[in-house]
């Protein structure tokens, strides 16, 4: 498996040919980094300085304790065979198939509007709408908040302490969903904020991204 010492050295030089680019640890993140982390991520692999990059899109505001998978893709190494950083042109391959299959899905997806559009083009929106706690603060967050006051009454109001042990394993997801619904059928949009930015601070101190990351005002305060 490769490490994240190898990882770096791999793809050190990738910052200086792309100044609103940084590493942190395996990933390769495009700034500025407000509502949406942008980026590649060199996964491990089986087998001695083997990797798996794959490029993803994520909205902090769904609160996370680390970096998941969920929407993005592989970048296949399909002319030079299984990726290794043990071959002598596996940064300068890497760095290609970045450029020409990564960046130009990334680079378009700067706000959470943009991050919807993504999910329509690259994913079954199932992968995003099946997940009614998550969806809820998207739709709060974009300000749709008849969309998210739909989604607590039908979906999520109902639930209780024993779903959350039995399908989550989370009780804070309950904490939080339920936080938020109560916000919503008081049409507090102050109260909606403030939780928003307490969820995306959340991601950002448990992904490691608080040094490059930049808060900003949600749709939903634009309003």
């Amino acid at each position: 498996m490769s490490t994240t010492a190898a990882v770096k050295r791999l793809i050190k030089s990738f910052p200086l040919k792309h100044p609103d680019m940084v590493i942190q640890g395996r990933m390769i993140a495009l700034r500025p980094i407000h509502h949406v982390l942008r980026f590649v991520y060199i996964d491990g692999s089986s087998g001695k300085g083997s990797f798996k990059p794959r490029w993803l899109v994520l909205p902090l505001c769904i609160p996370a304790r680390d970096i998941y998978m969920q929407y993005g893709f592989y970048l296949w190494n399909h002319a030079h065979g299984p990726w290794n950083t043990d071959k002598p042109d596996a940064r300068e391959v890497l760095l290609d198939e970045i450029e020409r299959n990564a960046l130009p899905k990334i680079y378009p997806v700067q706000s959470l509007h943009d991050f919807m559009t993504f999910m329509s083009t690259y994913h079954d929106r199932e992968l995003l709408c099946g997940f009614p706690h998550k969806m809820i603060i998207i739709e709060a967050a974009l300000g749709n908040l008849d969309a998210a006051r739909d989604i607590w009454t039908t979906k999520l109001s109902h639930l209780i302490e024993a779903h959350y042990r039995r399908f989550d394993d989370n009780l804070e997801t309950m904490r939080r969903t339920h936080a938020l619904g109560a916000c919503l059928m008081k049409d507090d949009r102050a109260g909606i904020a403030e939780l928003l930015h307490e969820f995306e601070a959340f991601s950002v101190k448990n992904m490691k991204l608080e040094k490059i990351w930049q808060r900003t005002p949600f749709p939903l305060e634009a309003l």
